[in-house]
């Protein structure tokens, strides 16, 4: 709720162009509602198995990218 609450008030408040969601929960399903309603650029990261049909399907699968397909290029 608080992830929530701070990207919308910040969204609101014209702080960010874009806002990019490390996650594939479709518990942000709202999250990606509000922010398309504020006319907000999103991208959401995730893992292919773990990313929700549903999120996928909010967010438009042109704005989802997955974390699997860049491990590779991931330096520790």
């Amino acid at each position: 709720i608080f992830i929530y609450k701070d990207i919308v008030e910040l969204a609101e408040e014209d702080s960010y162009d874009k806002a990019i969601l490390l996650s594939g929960d479709s518990d942000f399903l709202d999250v990606v509602r509000k922010l398309k309603e504020l006319k907000k650029d999103i991208e959401i990261w995730s893992f292919k198995k773990s990313i929700s049909r549903a999120l996928i399907d909010e967010a438009g699968s042109e704005n989802v990218y997955y974390i699997d397909e860049i491990l590779d290029e991931i330096k520790y």
